[in-house]
């Protein structure tokens, strides 16, 4: 019997000890929230909550769009109307042009009713040793589009304002191919596509980020729930 006694109470005994030591852990983790909570307005947790949030939605790249542009007015040496056409593909800047440095690809031709056809795979500068010339405000229409284009025979296309003046080509007109006249008609530009990527995969520090902004959060509920 004082055998059964004895154990008895160390089972007791250990029991006591095991939700001491719970008691205390518990009262540890409120120690550390309280002193969290002091350091830390909620105002301040939640921002911080919300920039860990903000930084796991997707990224949005620049915008990349593709144009079409046409214009007629042009003749071959037999009299024969022509057009100037050709498309564009390049990155929207933030100030909403699109210059050389933009272009992912450039094609321009000049087409005749006879049949002959000049292609400008190629843009040039508008004085030597200078980089290629374009420019084209999405948000100006047809009147801001610019360039310089050229074959391998360096036979020139030049449209737009400030590239037929350099051209040497009078006031009023909106396009000039030496050899093949000039024109005062303005080219038509159409919108093909519109394409802005979105990276759908952040960064593990991103995600890290956004899980303990989630984690400070679900506490802050848990605590406002329990006064």
């Amino acid at each position: 019997m004082r055998i059964r006694a004895v154990k008895g109470a160390r089972a007791g005994t250990q029991l006591n000890d095991s939700k001491g030591k719970r008691e205390l852990s518990a009262g540890f983790r409120i120690s550390v929230w309280k002193l969290f909570m002091k350091r830390f307005s909620f105002s301040k947790v939640t921002l911080i909550a919300t920039i860990a949030i903000a930084a796991r939605m997707p990224v949005t790249a620049a915008t990349i769009d593709t144009f079409d542009f046409s214009q007629p007015g042009y003749t071959d040496d037999t009299g024969a109307p022509g057009i100037l056409s050709g498309s564009f593909t390049g990155t929207v800047e933030a100030s909403g042009f699109i210059e050389n440095a933009d272009l992912s690809s450039f094609t321009a031709q000049l087409t005749f009713s006879d049949g002959f056809t000049v292609m400008f795979p190629a843009l040039r500068s508008l004085a030597p040793g200078g980089a290629p010339f374009f420019s084209y405000n999405v948000n100006g229409g047809a009147s801001s589009l610019d360039f310089i284009a050229t074959d391998e025979a360096n036979t020139i296309a030049c449209e737009g304002a400030a590239a037929t003046l350099a051209c040497g080509a009078p006031a009023g007109a909106f396009g000039i191919a030496p050899g093949f006249g000039q024109t005062d008609t303005q080219a038509s530009i159409s919108l093909v596509s519109s394409v802005t990527p979105v990276s759908s995969a952040p960064e593990p520090g991103t995600e890290a980020l956004a899980g303990a902004g989630l984690i400070v959060l679900g506490m802050l509920r848990r605590a406002r729930k329990a006064r």
